[in-house]
């Protein structure tokens, strides 16, 4: 059963935002909302997805400067949002094929980050909300608009893809295993670089090249397995014994 039109396509006149509501089973975007009268006028969405909607007709907000979705959702293939610079949700090609792209989060969907992902917009900020499996950090087509970088909440995350030419924070956290290590030696404006509960950095041989002009961070009660300490204490690192810690290269 579709979801009743009167609960959903509410306006949120504090924001100025379009919220609609596809919580309900086999709810459709197209029966929500008056797509062909009202969705061009919408710049700024919000989705409330269960992860079974059906999305069809989303590509007729063709004015969105901002898309939040709240909740899992498999987005149409052929959406495309040319004026869109705001995306907070799954990582999904379609939304990131978007030239004007300025910030790239997924703050509360569990998105896997699977390899071959493009981003074609100028991001300045990402963030990634992981899904506990293997992750393959995006290619970005201008990478030198790139400033921060939080990753999180992945069994591993490959860095082969990096490009962060202009980057200045990047934070990893709760990540078994951090692959391709040596891409963060090619970050030369990097401030700040947060390991948190991250177990490994691979290869380990690379280590040295994990330093900011702030040092390097290492927080949490997992820190490195032993194996890796020993690696980085013989490349010069050094562990105080405290529970943040700050870890420099010889």
């Amino acid at each position: 059963m579709d979801a009743p039109a009167d609960d959903a396509g509410e306006v949120d006149e504090g924001e100025r935002a379009t919220l609609i509501d596809l919580h309900r089973r086999g709810a459709r975007l197209r029966s929500a909302f008056d797509l062909e009268r009202d969705a061009r006028a919408v710049t700024d969405l919000i989705l409330l997805s269960n992860g079974s909607a059906d999305l069809d007709g989303l590509a007729e907000f063709s004015s969105l400067t901002s898309l939040r979705i709240s909740g899992r959702a498999k987005l149409p293939d052929n959406v495309s949002f040319p004026r869109l610079r705001y995306y907070d949700g799954p990582l999904e090609q379609s939304v990131l094929r978007s030239p004007m792209l300025r910030e790239l989060l997924c703050t509360e969907s569990r998105t896997p980050m699977p390899a071959g992902l493009e981003v074609a917009g100028p991001v300045e900020r990402f963030y990634a909300n992981g899904d506990g499996g293997q992750a393959h950090f995006p290619e970005f087509a201008v990478p030198e608009a790139l400033l921060l970088v939080n990753v999180a909440f992945y069994e591993s995350l490959d860095l082969r893809a990096l490009d962060g030419r202009r980057l200045r924070q990047m934070i990893l956290e709760r990540i078994a295993r951090v692959l391709h290590v040596d891409r963060l030696a090619n970050l030369p404006n990097l401030e700040k670089l947060a390991l948190i509960d991250v177990g490994r950095v691979e290869p380990a041989q690379s280590a040295p090249c994990l330093r900011a002009s702030s040092g390097v961070s290492v927080s949490g009660r997992h820190r490195f397995d032993p194996e890796t300490r020993r690696t980085l204490r013989a490349l010069g690192w050094t562990f105080p014994p405290s529970e943040r810690m700050y870890v420099s290269g010889g």
